[in-house]
């Protein structure tokens, strides 16, 4: 416990310099911020970028990884240090967003629109109280096709749940497959919200369409591995991004929880200092949320006999279709198998709008991630098919991926879900 309170203690004064105050309304606002693309050519260039990222003084929205880019965001007293940083390493850079506050602030006019319509849909981003209403009443109006199980509780006390979705027992009363899919794990990520309730919405109001998926697979949805830190990004902070613990009495709240599984806990892409985005936690499955998802699966699989064989963690943003690991570049015995699945779902979701998508390992498109959901999941979990899809965009808006892009993206997206879906179908 010593160790731990002085790793906590020696990166504090560091990763205190980048922290965001909210304003007297208790809005915290981003005017001025801007989000620097860093195009790094050579290896050296791509460890000046790691060091920079090492130093927990800024909020990487994309990390560098090796013939990639990385997306920084800094606040105006930080620009002209990070373009000296770069331009001294010899890194070329552009502006991706000039100003972040522009485009938070269209969110918020939007919310506030009287005309704003409440009801479920997937033209707008809505709140967990809005989604929630919506969940319940899909329950309560198909009980025979969605379920819902309360499988924790948040560390501020927000119920955990998951909903089932299935016709009952296989072909013959065999088990089915179970296919579990998640979002909103990183509060900013609105996104996946979006994404995971419009697959919902057609396995349910649209069953009629997927009768050869709901009469051999069931589906599991968590759609708010995170939620007390969604509702934060509501309510005070649109970009923050953990949960929101805090184990050290300090003015940085929360755990990044993809970093906080036990499978390779404490790895590389994965931070002790409290205040970097990438901060692990005190310990493995420290965050209740965590806990209880693993906690969740592990006892169904024991208990209930779910055969679990497929997992997909949604996320944002990039453009990715991601098998484990991220821990290592080196992939899993089966990766030809998870690539060459990947690649057909990459192709059905690209089939739509053209949207360009990149499968292959996470720790060798990416970069090296430990402690993650996926990798858990794979590594320990007992999950065959195992994904992360990193969405819309490649950096344009990057979290703040605008409204009428929700219903292109789940359309998309839904096509390349369905492509591991019907991998279950024996």
């Amino acid at each position: 416990m010593y160790l731990i309170k002085s790793l906590f203690f020696a990166a504090l004064w560091v990763a205190t310099l980048a922290k965001v105050i909210p304003s007297d309304d208790g809005i915290v606002h981003y005017n001025g911020y801007r989000v620097i693309r860093a195009i790094p050519q050579t290896q050296t260039q791509f460890e000046a970028l790691q060091k920079l990222a090492l130093e927990g003084k800024y909020d990487f929205w994309q990390e560098p990884r090796p013939g990639g880019v990385a997306d920084i965001m800094v606040c105006p007293k930080q620009y002209a240090e990070v373009e000296e940083y770069l331009n001294q390493a010899g890194i070329s850079s552009k502006i991706m967003i000039p100003d972040v506050e522009e485009l938070i602030q269209e969110e918020r006019l939007r919310r506030a629109d009287p005309q704003r319509k409440l009801r479920m849909d997937w033209e707008d981003y809505h709140t967990w109280e809005e989604v929630n209403q919506w969940l319940d009443e899909l329950v309560a109006a198909n009980p025979d096709l969605i379920t819902k199980e309360k499988y924790g509780v948040s560390f501020e006390f927000r119920d955990l749940y998951v909903y089932k979705v299935s016709t009952g027992a296989g072909p013959n009363g065999t088990s089915k497959p179970a296919f579990w899919i998640d979002a909103t794990i990183h509060a900013r990520e609105h996104i996946t919200t979006g994404v995971i309730t419009y697959v919902i919405n057609q396995l349910v109001s649209n069953s009629s369409s997927y009768q050869d998926l709901l009469q051999n697979v069931d589906f599991y949805f968590a759609p708010f591995i995170n939620p007390d830190g969604y509702v934060f990004t509501f309510t005070s902070d649109r970009l923050f991004r953990r949960t929101r613990s805090n184990w050290t009495n300090a003015t940085c709240i929360g755990v990044d929880a993809n970093r906080n599984f036990g499978f390779q806990f404490g790895g590389a892409g994965s931070s002790g200092s409290p205040c970097s985005e990438t901060y692990r936690g005190p310990l493995a499955y420290s965050e209740p949320e965590t806990r209880a998802m693993k906690d969740y699966i592990d006892s169904k699989a024991r208990n209930d006999q779910v055969n679990w064989e497929a997992f997909i963690t949604l996320h944002s943003y990039s453009q990715l279709w991601m098998t484990p690991y991220g821990y290592t570049e080196t992939p899993p015995e089966d990766y030809a198998e998870l690539k060459q699945v990947g690649d057909e779902a990459a192709a059905a979701l690209g089939a739509h709008f053209n949207t360009p998508y990149t499968v292959g390992n996470a720790g060798a498109i990416l970069y090296l991630s430990s402690g993650s959901s996926r990798d858990w999941a794979k590594g320990e979990g007992g999950f065959k098919w195992v994904y992360t899809i990193e969405l819309r965009d490649t950096g344009r808006y990057g979290f703040l991926l605008p409204p009428d892009q929700i219903l292109p993206t789940s359309i998309e997206t839904w096509s390349g879900i369905q492509v591991v879906a019907r991998k279950l179908i024996r």
